[in-house]
């Protein structure tokens, strides 16, 4: 089962998620806009998800959880090993997306343990895995 595809910047190519079955672990593939030449990028026991070309097309980021914990890895988009930005026990990190010019990603992390569980933020990582957090619940009063 294929789903969610990203365009890459030149328009060449798809990445995708491809499982089995619908409950199944998905993988992160890229292909041809016409089909041809589909490359499994991920093989790992845990889903591979919200994926998310860099600007120049050379990279991908997406989220994996592991035992529980939620990661942003970034990885060549040629395939390869994968690098770890984020992990962090008891966080959920969501939805990574590439600054214009590919220094930064920004997601989404909600709290899913402690003294307050599901409050949203906005953060930003550098590809060295330095965080900034850009916002969190209270930070907007027009809300």
């Amino acid at each position: 089962m294929e789903s969610t595809p990203k365009w890459s910047p030149d328009g060449k190519s798809i990445l995708f998620r491809s499982s089995k079955e619908a409950d199944a672990p998905a993988d992160l593939y890229v292909a041809n806009i016409d089909g041809s030449n589909p490359r499994r990028l991920t093989d790992t026991e845990a889903s591979e998800f919200h994926q998310s070309w860099s600007p120049d097309g050379t990279e991908i980021c997406f989220v994996t959880v592991i035992k529980g914990v939620f990661e942003i890895h970034i990885m060549p988009a040629s395939g390869g090993p994968s690098k770890t930005l984020v992990r962090k026990k008891g966080y959920q990190a969501f939805y990574p997306a590439w600054s214009p010019d590919g220094r930064y990603i920004t997601f989404t992390r909600d709290v899913s343990e402690g003294s307050e569980p599901g409050l949203p933020a906005l953060f930003a990582v550098d590809m060295e895995g330095k965080e900034l957090k850009i916002s969190d619940e209270n930070s907007f009063p027009d809300k």
